[in-house]
């Protein structure tokens, strides 16, 4: 009995220590197995798209005056009616002094008039979000290099705040103020008397002080016939400008972009194309494909047009957009992940300190990494915040990884 009793417990013994070594290897295999680091499947959107350069068309004439000096009256972009005054010309530098001096004291004095009659400051805040909005502005301009835009600005800026200090003081003190402006506008006007002349326009448009020769060469009208490789001998083309060209009209509402694009991209006439001018900072504009020529060199000419945002483009020729053509929604894995199993692209994904495979489709290559569908009706599939394996060793579905 004592025999029997003394054999289980061997057998016992045995087993036990058995286990405890497989669990020990079974540690030591997991904690010193593949060293490797992970990386999350980021789930994001993205848009399929090409950057591009080309010509902005409009329909377009050319403003001219013989005079040395010019007073634009209007910003870049501004609206104008007919026969509204674009700019004063002049003939000495004394002339456009008294003019802008004219000007300025006008401005102070239409919003001195209207600080008389807001002694209860209740445009205080309208004022302060006026002066700061130009403030923002001029910061603006100043941080992107256009000092010469400026100027108009600064005008607008100075009657504001004056306006803004004189808000809530004596009316006395503001009565006497525009006197006194009165009197030097008066004496000013004496000398400003057919020294000036006006240029006006003839019909309604959009103002622009840029002229670039370009006027009469790309219309509307040439862009609707225009061939790939007529497109391609206008970026080579040596344009004349004018030297009494002051500035340019631009009338309608609609404007348009010409460019080329890969043959591959697919789009028919009637589409609309979502395009971005970043330099412009027009973002995602909705433009109708007008036509399409045929493709040369593997690139395809096509005309766009748009009639929001004249306002911004008057200044623009040659441009960059990003066009738009469309977007996809997946899951973001480095291309060091990557895998490739019996013709099947995929990663391993950390499971229980084991590889696991999980095939993917990829939808977008980018420089170091892919954009890869993401199926959500796909229980086993790739799914994000997954930790997907990078590692330098070969390994394969099932291996234990490190710590």
């Amino acid at each position: 009995m004592k025999k029997q009793g003394s054999f289980y417990l061997k057998i016992i013994s045995i087993t036990m220590a058995v286990f405890l070594v497989v669990y020990f290897l079974v540690s030591v295999l997991i904690r010193d197995g593949v060293p490797h680091t992970t990386q999350s499947a980021v789930y994001c959107e993205v848009g399929d798209g090409e950057t591009v350069s080309g010509f902005v068309v409009r329909d377009e004439s050319v403003l001219y005056s013989s005079a040395p000096i010019i007073l634009y009256e209007l910003d870049e972009g501004e609206r104008v009616g007919s026969a509204q005054t674009v700019a004063m010309v002049y003939h000495t530098d004394a002339e456009r002094l008294v003019r802008q001096q004219l000007l300025s004291l006008r401005q102070q004095r239409r919003q001195l008039d209207l600080a008389s009659h807001e002694s209860d400051g209740k445009n205080a805040e309208s004022l302060n979000d006026q002066i700061g909005d130009l403030i923002v502005d001029i910061a603006s301009k100043t941080h992107r290099q256009h000092v010469d835009t400026i100027h108009p600005d600064v005008g607008q800026l100075e009657p504001l705040v004056l306006r803004r200090c004189a808000n809530g003081s004596d009316s006395e003190q503001i009565r006497e103020r525009i006197a006194r402006i009165d009197a030097r506008i008066a004496l000013l006007e004496q000398d400003d008397m057919g020294q000036a002349n006006a240029i006006t326009v003839a019909e309604s448009g959009y103002f622009s002080h840029v002229v670039d020769g370009m006027e009469h060469i790309l219309t509307p009208q040439r862009a609707m016939k225009m061939t790939a490789e007529e497109f391609l001998e206008l970026r080579k083309t040596q344009t004349y400008l004018p030297d009494d060209a002051i500035g340019r009209l631009v009338v309608g509402q609609k404007w348009y972009f010409l460019t080329q694009i890969p043959e591959k991209r697919s789009c028919e006439i009637g589409d609309y194309l979502t395009v971005s001018f970043a330099g412009e900072g027009l973002q995602n504009l909705d433009m109708y494909v007008e036509r399409i020529d045929d493709a040369i060199d593997g690139k395809k000419l096509i005309l766009l047009s748009c009639k929001r945002q004249l306002q911004r483009m008057t200044a623009e020729r040659l441009s960059t957009a990003q066009i738009l053509f469309g977007s996809y929604e997946g899951l973001r894995i480095s291309k060091q992940a990557v895998y490739a199993r019996d013709g099947q692209m995929g990663v391993y994904v950390l499971q229980a300190g084991r590889a696991e495979w999980k095939p993917v489709e990829k939808l977008m290559e980018y420089e170091e990494y892919y954009l890869v569908k993401w199926d959500r009706s796909d229980a086993d599939g790739l799914r994000p915040e997954d930790q997907i394996i990078l590692t330098e060793r070969e390994i394969t579905d099932g291996t234990v990884m490190g710590e």
